[in-house]
């Protein structure tokens, strides 16, 4: 068969050797999850369009409408057939807990039920008790979800036009600063990296990885799926292109078929998180370190950081050594991991490199994002330099 020109969309016109034309539809999946399709033929192309027009308006009739669905029902229906497809399994996996939280309030309300005060009701009660990010990723899931409904005219209402956010500033959970760990609490860091140096411990193996993250801004997903082929040691640099990732597995129809999830590398979440990181001394001495404990204990591994195995290191396994750590050297707060990553742009930034190389070094697909992050350092910087000029 030869392939001639696609028509109206999703559909593919084929002409056979026989000289008749078929198209192909897709019709679900079988028990094993395989997808299924059955096939239309016409003598000509524009007798097979005829027949796909009957098809689509018998399909429209026999369609229960959308305002007759609940939430729960017709949301779940969006995600798998237009949101599966095309998002990250992390993201997909994070879209699903959005849903099953919006469901809670509006799930076994028909959408033709759903008004804005209900919407807006939802906004209000999670305001009261969640970040405003939080606010917002429910707000627009709805908003997605009314969306899709009104522009494919399965409803003629959009009751999220109206529904009004919150003021960021006015709410009363505040999202959290970033977290700078203090200089003297990053020298202990040091200094009891260079106790257990020579240590066969195996908790404390990944102590270097954590100061990797000081010396790099490395996210944890990105330092765990790091590979040696990936160091250029001559070159003093670190080629970051994936992130470790763990999400549930599933069938081709986005249905969860394990309890378990699954750890796999995926591509960085952003364009700009593909970046060459240029590795300063103390990176290349801490890259070394792992190299030689590796080499001291047996251990064989394609990844940087590795288990005993030459495995994956989880990030809970990863958070756990550092916890640890935090407690031995008496730190002041109940840091997050990701206060490596935070205190790494904020010493940047306080040395005076210009906020557009930091956000680069980052990953950051847009530099509102840094400044956003640090603008209580830049600040700070901003202030201490015009009180460093005695007269303009």
């Amino acid at each position: 068969m030869v392939a001639t020109r696609r028509v109206s969309s999703p559909y593919t016109i084929w002409q056979r050797s026989d000289g008749r034309y078929e198209v192909r539809l897709y019709t679900g999946t079988d028990s094993n999850g395989k997808k299924t399709y059955k096939s239309i033929y016409g003598r000509t192309s524009k007798e097979l369009k005829e027949k796909l027009k009957e098809i689509a308006t018998e399909q429209k009739k026999n369609r229960t409408p959308a305002a007759n669905i609940n939430l729960r029902d017709y949301a779940l229906h969006w995600m798998r057939l237009y949101k599966y497809p095309v998002l990250k399994p992390v993201s997909y996996d994070r879209l699903e807990q959005t849903y099953n939280k919006v469901c809670e309030y509006l799930g076994w309300i028909q959408m033709g039920n759903i008004s804005t005060d209900d919407i807006q009701e939802m906004i209000n009660d999670l305001a009261r008790t969640k970040a405003y990010s939080t606010v917002k990723k429910h707000h627009e899931f709805v908003k997605n979800v009314f969306s899709h409904a009104y522009k494919t005219g399965e409803l003629d209402f959009n009751p999220c036009e109206a529904v009004a956010l919150p003021i960021e500033r006015n709410m009363t959970v505040k999202t959290k600063p970033a977290e700078i760990l203090l200089e003297e609490e990053t020298e202990a860091m040091y200094a009891f990296n260079e106790k257990i140096k020579k240590s066969r411990n195996q908790f404390f193996k990944q102590m270097p990885a954590l100061l990797l993250m000081l010396n790099t801004g490395w996210r944890v997903g990105e330092l765990l799926a790091l590979e040696w082929t990936d160091i250029d040691f001559k070159k003093r640099t670190a080629r970051i292109n994936k992130t470790l990732a763990k999400a549930k597995t599933r069938n081709d129809a986005g249905e969860s078929i394990s309890r378990h999830k699954t750890t796999f590398p995926e591509p960085t979440k952003t364009k700009a998180g593909e970046r060459l990181t240029p590795l300063n001394d103390m990176a290349v001495s801490l890259l070394k370190q792992i190299k030689e404990y590796n080499q001291r204990m047996g251990i064989q591994s394609n990844y940087v950081v590795c288990t005993k195995d030459g495995g994956y290191v989880s990030e809970r396994n990863l958070l756990r050594t550092f916890k640890s750590v935090m407690g031995i050297i008496g730190a002041e707060k109940d840091y997050t991991i990701h206060s490596l990553r935070h205190t790494y742009a904020s010493r940047l930034l306080k040395r005076g490199v210009d906020v557009s190389v930091v956000s680069k070094l980052l990953g950051h697909s847009d530099i509102n994002t840094t400044y956003g992050k640090y603008i209580h350092v830049l600040h700070t910087q901003l202030m201490q330099s015009a009180q460093s000029v005695e007269r303009i």
